[in-house]
C-alpha cells in the first residue's frame, strides 16, 4: 500500500491530467447520450406525421392523374434533404450540449482552483494543483473557442429549419396529392411549380467550419467545372 501511495504521489503529476482528460471525456458521453433522447422527443411527433403521409401515399394512388409521378418525386426529394438536417441537427446537437456541459462545470473547477492558488501564489502553489489549473483551464478555453469555431449553435438552429422548411413541403405536396379529381389541372401545375419555388429556397445547406452558406445548384455546377 506504501509502494503504492508512493507511485501515486510520483506520478501526480501525469495522472491528475489524465484523470481529468478521463472526467472530460465521460462528462461528454453522458451529456451526448442524454441530448440525443432529448432530440429524439423533440422530432418524434414530426417522424409520426412522417410515416401517416408515406403511409397514406403508398395507398392511395392516383392513376388516372398525370402529375401523380412529379407530386411523389417532390415529395421524395424533401424527404431526402429532411433525413440530412435531421442527422447534422442531432449531431450538433449533441456535441453542443457536450460543450456547454463541459465548459460550464470546468469554468467553475478553474475559478475554484485560482482561489486556492490565489491563496499561497503561484510559486508557492503545489505542483499537482498547478497541473489540475493548466490541465482544466486548457479543456475549458478549447472547448469554449471550438463552439464558436466550428459554429454549433449555428449549425443546430439552422439545420431544424431547413427540417421543417421540407416539412411544410411535404405538407403541401401531400394536400396536392390528394386534391379531389375535379381541380383543374392549371391549379396542379401552378402548384408544382410553386412547390419548386420552395424547395429551390429551402435548398440550402451549411458546412460549419465557418459560417458557409452555399446552394446546391452553385455547388453542383463547382462539382462539374
Amino acid at each position: 500500500m506504501e509502494k503504492f501511495s508512493a507511485f501515486i504521489k510520483e506520478k501526480a503529476l501525469v495522472i491528475i491530467p489524465l484523470a481529468i482528460l478521463l472526467l472530460t471525456v465521460s462528462i461528454g458521453l453522458f451529456v451526448r447520450h442524454q441530448a440525443e433522447q432529448y432530440f429524439a422527443k423533440f422530432i418524434k411527433p414530426l417522424e409520426i406525421n412522417d410515416e401517416y403521409m408515406k403511409k397514406k401515399l403508398s395507398g392511395n394512388r392516383f392513376t388516372n392523374k398525370p402529375y401523380k409521378k412529379q407530386i411523389e418525386h417532390k415529395f421524395d426529394i424533401a424527404q431526402e434533404h429532411k433525413n440530412h438536417h435531421k442527422i447534422v441537427a442531432k449531431e450538433m446537437y449533441r456535441f453542443r450540449l457536450a460543450t456547454v456541459a463541459i465548459v460550464m462545470n470546468f469554468s467553475i473547477i478553474s475559478v475554484i482552483l485560482v482561489f486556492f492558488i490565489g491563496q499561497k501564489g503561484w510559486a508557492n502553489t503545489d505542483p499537482r494543483l498547478k497541473a489540475a489549473f493548466i490541465t482544466v483551464a486548457a479543456i475549458t478555453a478549447g472547448y469554449g473557442y471550438s463552439s464558436s469555431t466550428f459554429g454549433q449553435a449555428y449549425a443546430v438552429e439552422h439545420n431544424i429549419k431547413g427540417y421543417l422548411c421540407y416539412d411544410n413541403i411535404q405538407l403541401q405536396a401531400f394536400d396536392l396529392y390528394f386534391q379531389p379529381p375535379t381541380v383543374d389541372d392549371t391549379v396542379i401545375v401552378n402548384a408544382l411549380k410553386n412547390l419548386d419555388t420552395q424547395i429551390a429556397k429551402c435548398n440550402e445547406f451549411h458546412l460549419m467550419l465557418q459560417e458557409v452558406r452555399a446552394t446546391s445548384e452553385d455547388v453542383l455546377g463547382k462539382i462539374g467545372q
